[in-house]
């Protein structure tokens, strides 16, 4: 667990009931290259810089992750090869290659005339195509329509590439106290300074732009929920009159301030990620990962059911905020069920 110590905080008694739940924002002085390389300070170390703890809002919970997949055109004699191919146990081949086991695409051309409309159409658009193009503006589109019907563009599905995550998270600061007030200050200062970029000094010999800071983003208890990546700061709104309302305290501090933040991670996720796993473990020592990879199943029998209910109160804290009370869970509780072997369970 990081340690909040140096950090800049609100409300002042986080880390204690009932304000024990965190996020810590970290501005860091090292910076990713790639999926997997990184550039550390001259020391060699990725220190913090500067540090900001809130309290954790409902929205830190979530997490979106999107696969990209793209549509392909197989064509129609690819894709009949591959299809006839896959399900004579053979190899996809090329007309040039000779020996057994594969699949002739010279074949697949030749038997093209039972395929009806689909064949059909491919052969009027070839034709066209070679004959016709420079007085037809359309000659495959012609083909389909003489032929009655549309080629069969065998389209499959692909793997195509990964989304980088984003991340909202929405705070409400509203100063209790002239300690608070100021520690509200200081956070907005830290995330504008450390999200922004330097133009260089006033030399005139400013030929580069500097990079924005990477920030790391943990929270109170990553066991079993969202775990972040290390991300830039892509958005950072700041509002003192919430509601329409404009209020302000003594030495004219605002009354209340809303701050919205976004956050883009920097590196692709993937199975080597540890930001994808929960329950203790990373890779095939994770829960479900490694485990029972022949489709054993999982034994539950002898397993007792809980005595308690997880949740033992729930409370509305003064800024939103759901506070659940859980119970201690005893080891033989923690396990789903025993693990399922050839020989049996364990």
């Amino acid at each position: 667990m990081p340690n909040l110590q140096g950090a800049i905080k609100y409300p002042s008694d986080l880390t204690t009931p009932p304000h024990e739940k965190w996020i810590l924002l970290e501005a860091k002085s090292g910076r990713h290259i790639a999926r997997d390389g990184f550039v550390f300070e001259a020391n060699g170390v990725d220190s913090t810089l500067a540090a900001v703890a809130l309290y954790l809002p409902t929205d830190a919970l979530k997490s979106a992750m999107t696969v990209g997949y793209k549509d392909v055109d197989l064509g129609m004699a690819a894709g009949k090869a591959i299809e006839a191919a896959t399900k004579r146990g053979g190899t996809l081949r090329a007309p040039t290659q000779q020996g057994g086991g594969g699949f002739s695409i010279d074949k697949l051309k030749n038997t093209l005339g039972q395929l009806a409309v689909g064949a059909a159409t491919q052969f009027a658009a070839n034709k066209l195509e070679g004959l016709a193009a420079s007085v037809i503006d359309n000659p495959r589109g012609v083909a389909e329509i003489v032929a009655g019907g549309a080629v069969n563009p065998r389209t499959d599905t692909a793997f195509d590439a990964m989304q980088y995550r984003t991340h909202e998270f929405t705070f409400n600061l509203i100063p209790r106290t002239k300690e608070e007030a100021d520690n509200i200050d200081a956070i907005l200062n830290i995330l504008h300074f450390y999200s922004l970029p330097s133009y260089g000094d006033n030399t005139g010999m400013n030929f580069m732009i500097g990079y924005p800071y990477e920030f790391v983003i943990t929270m109170f208890n990553e066991t079993h929920i969202n775990k972040i990546e290390r991300s830039v700061l892509t958005g950072l709104a700041v509002d003192h009159a919430g509601g329409d309302r404009i209020a302000f305290a003594k030495g004219y501090y605002p009354a209340a301030t809303t701050l919205s933040l976004s956050f883009k991670e920097v590196r692709l996720l993937g199975r080597d990620s540890h930001v994808i796993f929960r329950g203790g473990g990373v890779g095939t020592n994770a829960p479900g990962i490694g485990e029972d990879l022949h489709g054993n199943g999982i034994a539950d029998e002898g397993e007792p059911p809980l005595e308690e209910p997880f949740v033992q109160e729930s409370r509305i804290d003064e800024f939103g905020i759901e506070q659940l009370t859980l119970p201690e869970i005893s080891g033989s509780q923690r396990r789903g069920g025993r693990r399922a072997t050839n020989g049996g369970t364990q």
